[in-house]
């Protein structure tokens, strides 16, 4: 297990290890995960906050996930929408499309009222 005062070097050693595949003698027991293509869903709000701030072909900055540290290599940012968000994406789009048609059928109300005279019986 790598100690804690050998975290602030992890970055530069993962970035090292990704481009040339080496290893330092007091880092051989770090673990690589390809964890492939993954998505927001599932994973902790702290690991997405550091992914999100992560930029492309960076490392992110070391995190503390059950008692041991891990560093994320971000090789490619795809921003998807989420399952989430598809299955409410038509919902919202409607939503949208008629608060602007209330908008527009008010303002066309206001300029109609303004051309002609408008007397309320009571």
């Amino acid at each position: 297990m790598v100690g804690v005062e050998k975290v602030s070097l992890l970055g530069s050693l993962v970035e090292q290890y990704n481009s040339k595949g080496i290893l330092p003698d007091g880092f051989k027991s770090l673990i690589k995960t390809d964890l492939g293509d993954i998505t927001e869903e599932g994973l902790s709000k702290e690991v997405v906050s550091l992914l999100k701030k992560t930029d492309e072909g960076s490392v992110s900055a070391p995190v503390l996930i059950n008692g041991q540290y891990n560093l994320f290599f971000v090789r490619r940012k795809d921003l998807v929408e989420s399952d989430l968000f598809l299955k409410n994406k038509e919902r919202i789009e409607k939503e949208l499309f008629e608060e602007e048609l209330r908008k527009v059928l008010a303002d066309w109300i206001e300029r109609e009222k303004a051309k002609l005279l408008v007397k309320f019986f009571f």
